[in-house]
């Protein structure tokens, strides 16, 4: 919010723009996590009241740990993006 009130400030419209949009992947990929952490919270909760086999639970986590891998590979690379564009040419 304070980075999008300064874009504003400053009339940066194209900072603007590229703010609200790493927002909205952002928004995005935190809803995946958070489906991804309520399946394993469900999967678990069956586990322990006998209703699911541990190989769902175990599935629900393995994928889970891949979107961590994933969003932590696509964090890394917008972090070495934003470092190369702030370099002086």
């Amino acid at each position: 919010d304070d980075a999008v009130a300064s874009a504003q400030r400053a009339g940066q419209e194209g900072d603007l723009d590229q703010l609200q949009r790493e927002r909205a992947v952002a928004d995005e990929r935190l809803a995946t996590t958070v489906t991804a952490l309520e399946t394993i919270r469900l999967g678990l909760l069956r586990l322990q009241i006998g209703a699911a086999p541990v190989a769902q639970v175990t599935e629900a986590i393995e994928a889970a740990e891949r979107l961590g891998r994933e969003m932590e590979i696509a964090a890394e690379a917008r972090r070495e993006v934003s470092a190369a564009i702030r370099r002086p040419r």
